[in-house]
């Protein structure tokens, strides 16, 4: 299997799963909801158990209503999570097809880019700058959060640069109400592998092209 049939399958697997999880998660959500309507709440006492498994169930159990706002709270992190992982994905693609851009116009135009120094200077410059906005996302904004108004100036047009390029504009209140919770914030830091390893498969796959394609056509 070729290098982007491999991303390919990694980013279908991975969304699939959460789907699915999600799909089943809410079913259960709503057959919980419709029993308790027709049930009513647990009544533990007309069970008639033994004092121990009784003050266990009531422990452990709990009342029916938090399982349901559980399972409520759980439906909605998975989907949201699905969501978020889609959008980081396709922020990965616009920043990339952004890197690869002055190579596809310069093969369009018969234009060196390879040899180029000034075009080879603002693709590394284009790098560089993304690998430190991506350091300050996944560090959850320590840059952002460096008080020297000196630095947030100067680091303000990188930020403000790569977050129209990105798209990452469009979903940003997502990703900072996904943050500021603890729990979600454990499933934000759970993404990160995905998309480096995502990113370099497509990068990787992407730059090879390139290379190859120019060697050919020179």
């Amino acid at each position: 299997m070729s290098s982007s049939g491999c991303y390919e399958v990694y980013v279908v697997c991975g969304g699939s799963c959460f789907h699915q999880s999600h799909v089943i998660l809410r079913s259960l959500w709503i057959e919980a909801i419709g029993l308790r309507h027709v049930s009513g709440e647990i009544d533990y006492e007309r069970l008639n158990y033994s004092h121990f498994f009784t003050n266990y169930l009531e422990k452990k159990v709990g009342d029916y209503d938090d399982f349901i706002e559980r399972l409520e709270r759980i439906c909605s992190v998975i989907f949201s999570y699905t969501f978020l992982l889609f959008l980081l994905f396709l922020s990965t693609l616009v920043y990339l097809f952004v890197l690869t851009l002055p190579f596809l116009i310069g093969d369009r135009f018969g234009i060196d880019i390879v040899g180029n120094i000034f075009f080879i200077f603002l693709v590394l410059a284009y790098i560089l700058l993304g690998l430190i906005v991506f350091f300050d996302f996944i560090t959850l904004g320590s840059i952002k959060k460096v008080k020297d108004n000196f630095i947030s100036k100067i680091y303000f047009p990188i930020y403000w640069f790569f977050s129209t390029v990105t798209l990452n504009f469009l979903y940003r209140p997502l990703i900072y109400n996904f943050i500021d919770d603890k729990y979600t914030r454990k499933m934000f830091f759970m993404s990160i592998p995905y998309v480096v390893f995502v990113a370099l498969e497509i990068g990787s796959s992407r730059i090879i092209l390139i290379l190859t394609f120019h060697r050919i056509h020179r």
